[in-house]
C-alpha cells in the first residue's frame, strides 16, 4: 500500500504551498483500501479464501505497476 501512496502526495514542480494531490492517485488508494477492507474478504483470515484474493490482488496490482519478484518462487513465499 506503500507504494500506492506515494503518487498520490508527490510534490509537483516549483509548488510552493506544500504537496500537491493527484486525485487519481487518491482514488486509486481508496479503491484499493475499499477492496481489502470490503466484507467481500471476510476478514483474510490464514487460511482463507479471503486471504487468497487479497494476496491475488495485490500481485495484479504490483504486476501492473512493472514491478518483479526478486528471486523465482515470485511475489508469494508460502510457508507452514
Amino acid at each position: 500500500l506503500a507504494l500506492l501512496a506515494g503518487p498520490a502526495f508527490a510534490q509537483a514542480p516549483g509548488a510552493k504551498n506544500g504537496p500537491r494531490v493527484d486525485p487519481s492517485a487518491v482514488e486509486a488508494v481508496r479503491t484499493t483500501l475499499d477492496f481489502l477492507a470490503s466484507d467481500e474478504l471476510a476478514g483474510r483470515d490464514t487460511p482463507s479464501p479471503g486471504l487468497e484474493r487479497a494476496v491475488a490482488y495485490a500481485v495484479e496490482r504490483w504486476k501492473k505497476a512493472g514491478l518483479e519478484p526478486v528471486n523465482e518462487q515470485g511475489f508469494v513465499l508460502r510457508y507452514e
